[in-house]
């Protein structure tokens, strides 16, 4: 029998992972992509409600919907997301599969919700590894010698390199521990503070040539420890969780916790 539930799923999880890798080589997603993407997957959508006569649940996905769409716009307000970002998980919310099962479809503004809460997932899992990385490199005796409780929240965020390995070919990477250099303070030129968080809007490349012009100038070491984490595009958390989605694996979280 056709199905449209699962040409809306390949379609969307196709042009999803498509676009995280592209956004991992880029960082550039061609706004357009939204303005073809979400109608299709809406239409679909309102297919399957048709053709599995799911009518009753019309008000609980427009919920869902509507519920994320406020999430992805905060978080877009508040430097969070990207403009992918956001209309990625709109667009994922509406790509929610519909079936013909009630009892799955009783829960579908739950599953809708999960898609936030496993990307966010995602990204403790990847704090995970590095602290792991950085326990296995005993990295806790590069940490920076500055005046900071939060430091030791680095081996969770990102790992030490030299200056010289970061500004000689490592994409993409933020510094965690900023250098600010001044020619005129002969005795210490530069102060270190950390941060835990880069702003989305910044371009790695800008602390690359900064750091560079130190190297120059002499007021830094290229075998200088720097704390980097990598920019990793939320689109591509997003696409995992809708794949997480597909696979049912939060049928399994609503049997474990007696929703089901």
């Amino acid at each position: 029998m056709f199905s449209y539930t699962l040409i809306k799923a390949l379609v969307t999880l196709g042009v999803f992972t498509y676009l995280s890798i592209l956004d991992v080589k880029t960082r550039e997603i061609n706004p357009k992509t939204w303005i073809y993407l979400i109608p299709v997957v809406a239409l679909l959508t309102v297919i399957e409600i048709i053709s599995h006569g799911a009518y009753t649940i019309v008000s609980l996905f427009a919920v869902g919907i509507m519920i994320n769409t406020i999430i992805a716009v905060l978080f877009y307000y508040f430097n969070l997301f990207g403009g992918a970002d956001m209309f990625g998980l709109i667009a994922l919310s509406i790509a929610v599969p519909i079936y013909n099962d009630m009892l799955y479809n009783r829960l579908i503004i739950l599953k809708q919700l999960l898609i936030p809460l496993y990307a966010s997932i995602i990204g403790v899992v990847l704090s995970i590894v590095f602290f792991a990385y950085n326990v296995v490199k005993k990295n806790w005796n590069k940490l920076p010698n500055v005046r900071s409780k939060g430091k030791i929240f680095l081996l969770f965020m990102g790992i030490p390199v030299t200056v010289n390995r970061y500004v000689n070919g490592m994409k993409f990477f933020y510094p965690l521990t900023i250098y600010k250099c001044q020619e005129v303070r002969k005795n210490n030129p530069c102060t270190i503070s950390v941060r835990y968080s880069f702003n989305i809007d910044e371009e790695y490349q800008d602390h690359v040539r900064r750091l560079r012009e130190y190297l120059n100038k002499g007021l830094i070491l290229e075998n200088n420890i720097i704390w980097i984490t990598y920019g990793l595009p939320f689109i591509v958390n997003l696409t995992i969780a809708y794949a997480l989605i597909l696979a049912n694996i939060d049928i399994i979280l609503f049997r474990l916790l007696g929703i089901i």
